[in-house]
This record gives C-alpha cells, structure tokens and sequence, in this order.
C-alpha cells in the first residue's frame, strides 16, 4: 500500500485540536471573569444610595443580568457537562448576583408610606411583606405594663371634643395620674373650648403632649403644629405618623421624620416621660414593634379603658399615664397582630422603647454566603452526577437549616433575617437542574448512572 501523506498541521492534527482547546479554554476563562465583574459591577450598582425603590427599575435592572444567565446556561447544556471554574461557574455567579440584587433592593417591600388618621393607602398586588410575618410567631412578647392606660375617647369631630379632651386632663390631675398624651392633630380652626383646654395644658402639675401632622413636600418635611390658642409648646409635641408597608400593614414607625432630631414621634415624648433613659438616641430611625401578650379575657387594670369607664372609675387614673385617641372606623389599622386603632399601636410603641425590646433587622449582607453556599452546593451535588431525589433531599434539608437558624435568631435575640430570597434561590435552581437532569445525565455511563442511585 502507498504511504500516506502526512496530513498538513491545521487540517485535524494534533496541533490544530491543542490550539482550538487552548483557544477554548482561553474563551472559557475570559467569559468566567468577565461575568464576574460585570456581576460585582451590577452588585455594586444595586446597593448604592441612588439605586431605585420602584419595583419595575428593580426588574429592569435584573433584566441584563437574567439575559447573561440565559446564554451561559444554553451554553453549559449544549457542553452536557459542568465544570464549576468555567461556564457554569460563570452562570452561578451571575445567578447569586441576580438573587442578591433582588435581596437587597428590598423588592418584597419595595413601598413605605407615612400616613396619619383617616389616611388610607390600598396594599398593592406586589406587597409580600406577609410572608415573612411567621417570625411574629416565635417572638418572646413582654406583659403589658399597668402605668400605661389607653383611653377611648367617642368618634366626635364636634367643637366639644376639645371640652370633652379639658375635663378629663382635670381629672387624670385631681386623681394623681402621670401625665397625658392626646392622639389628636387639633388642625383647622380654634374652637371656643381653646382656653378651657389651654388653662389645663398649661397647668404644670402633670405633663401634656400631643400630635401633629407633617407636611411632606419631597424630602422636606414641614411639621402642621396646633393652633396657639391650646398653649403647646414645641417639647410637648411628637408626631403621629407609622408607616404602612406595600402589603397594607402596620409594622414599623419612625423615631423622627426626616432624620432630624427635633421632629420626634409622640412615643419619644411619652416614653421619656415614663423614665426611659433616650429612648429614641437610637441609630436606627425606624422602629419595628411587638405588641405586648394579650390577656382574654382583659385582666383587672388592664391597658385599655373608654371614657365612660373612666368617668364612672376615675381611680382608674391614679398612677398611670393616659393615652387618649379615638375609637374611630378612620383610625383603624392592619398589623401583624390584627386590626388596631392608631392609639393601641401607639400605646405598644411606648412599651417596646422602654423596655428596648425591639426587633432589629439584619443587613441584607447575611443572605450573601447563604445564597452562595446552599446553591454551590446543590450545583457541586448535581455536578457530582447525584440522583433527583439527593438534590431534593439537600435542598429541604438546606430549608430547614436556613429557616431553623431564622426562628431561633427571632425566638433568642429579637433578630429578623428574611429567607424568602435564600429559599426563592434554592428551589428556584433546584428546579431548573431537575428539568436539565435527562439530558445531563444521557452522557453518563450506566455503571456511572447505577453508582449515583439513578
């Protein structure tokens, strides 16, 4: 037989394969780091102060991110292997990315708005803040305190409210109470009881406070004080407002509007005037109540009584500290807890600044090594060549670890962490390895097949 010609380098040789596998492994390289600093420029975007509240910016946002992961992902399944330094590293970056993003634009509560009395706002379709409020659940709740009564005064918008509002601060002071909040704006025109409620406001045997209405205008915030007629100075006043999340819930307050010191609640002026040491010097500016245990049925001198009990009681006053709102369909709110008038809400803020038990809300950074770990792993698993039912197996395992440490952090230290975006991220790749599962494992030797249980 003749010889054969040897065949040129380039066309099939050695040679050739040994550059297109250089070249390949070069573009492999190149495509992992470029990913990897698009994803820590995204990431980098999205925590910044400039980055949207809007959910819809939010989304278009990801969009660029979800559109990298798509081609990466076409390109690992055309591969039908995974090489977890290369593409599909690259792919998993860019899906933690994406989660993290979502995670820390706070998009399951993605609106707060401040409202006052009568003020109404719908819960918007994408409000999911309830999904978290299982964390309520294993919350330790203090006992009501008995130096704090809540006073029910009638839904009258009548010019005698304000007589109504004199007679009682007259007689919470001849009974020996500790001073008087009122839940009121007292906006709009002066009344002709302005100085019989003056006479007793300025009375300095007890204190007085009371609420006003902000104006926002922007980021400024213009406080609608009083009229001059009641006498109230600017340290006997406090805000009233709570803000009310996307879902139509009451959950947190701020401290002070804006930011600024002066413009603190009326739970600041009525906790120090309880005692509490600067219950409101505090770098967070929003606060996220609990609600004290409730006791059925109510319990002798407990927290909440109406006026007509009162009049027929008054040493019901003695040694307590009155908050008066009103027992108005207008003033009625949604909290965790069920639906609560403005007063009560206010009245648990108080308990909850002076005996610090307040929840604290940890930084999104927690979910990053969450996220991270519990998907390297399912990937590692699936990499591995493991059955469905081992990634199914590992992913509730992986759940129930994440929310174990969650009830535990909520139950022991009144510490929120939100697993909705490290369970969304688990299930949501578990699912897609699943349906790339066939086609994976076609590649897989039967002894391979029979060794991983499949």
């Amino acid at each position: 037989m003749p010889e054969a010609a040897p065949r040129p380098a380039g066309a099939g040789g050695e040679p050739a394969a040994s550059g297109a596998a250089s070249r390949k492994l070069l573009f492999e390289i190149l495509a992992a780091v470029g990913n990897l600093v698009a994803s820590g420029l995204a990431l980098g975007l999205a925590f910044t102060s400039a980055w949207p509240r809007d959910p819809w910016l939010i989304v278009l946002g990801v969009v660029p991110l979800s559109a990298l992961l798509a081609w990466l992902g076409a390109q690992v399944a055309r591969s039908r292997r995974l090489v977890l330094w290369g593409r599909a590293g690259a792919a998993l970056a860019v899906y933690v990315t994406i989660f993290m993003v979502l995670a820390g634009s706070n998009l399951l509560n993605w609106r707060q708005t401040l409202i006052g009395y009568g003020d109404g706002v719908p819960a918007n379709w994408l409000g999911l803040s309830r999904t978290g409020d299982w964390h309520y659940w294993f919350a330790e709740r203090s006992e009501p305190r008995q130096d704090l009564l809540v006073v029910e005064m009638p839904d009258d918008e009548s010019k005698f409210m304000r007589h109504r509002l004199a007679s009682l601060i007259a007689m919470a002071r001849d009974h020996g109470a500790l001073g008087v909040a009122l839940d009121f704006y007292f906006a709009g025109e002066s009344s002709p009881f302005d100085g019989l409620l003056c006479n007793e406001i300025k009375n300095r045997r007890i204190p007085v406070f009371a609420g006003y209405r902000p104006r926002v205008n922007g980021d400024v915030v213009i406080p609608v004080l009083p009229p001059a007629s009641l006498c109230l100075a600017e340290s006997q006043l406090g805000h009233l407002n709570l803000y009310r999340e996307s879902d139509g819930r009451i959950r947190m307050a701020p401290l002070h509007l804006a930011g600024i010191r002066s413009l603190e609640s009326l739970d600041c002026r009525i906790a120090e005037a309880l005692g509490a040491v600067r219950p409101c010097a505090r770098p967070a500016t929003l606060v996220q109540f609990l609600e004290p245990r409730q006791h059925e049925p109510p319990q002798d001198g407990a927290l909440q009584r109406s006026l007509e009990q009162v009049n027929a009681d008054p040493e019901l006053l003695r040694h307590r500290f009155l908050l008066v709102g009103r027992n108005s369909a207008n003033d009625l709110h949604d909290t965790p807890f069920g639906r609560r008038l403005g007063v009560m809400i206010h009245a648990s803020l108080v308990q909850a600044l002076r005996d610090d038990v307040v929840v604290q809300r940890l930084t999104w950074w927690w979910t990053l090594p969450t996220i991270a770990g519990c998907c390297a792993g399912i990937a590692a698993l699936f990499a591995a060549g493991a059955a469905r039912r081992k990634l199914i197996v590992a992913a509730m395992a992986m759940s129930a670890a994440v929310a174990l440490v969650a009830l535990l952090a909520m139950q022991f230290s009144l510490v929120w962490l939100d697993i909705s975006y490290p369970l969304l991220a688990i299930w949501t790749l578990v699912l897609v390895l699943l349906v790339w599962w066939p086609r994976f494992h076609s590649g897989l030797g039967a002894g391979q097949r029979r060794a991983n249980g499949s």
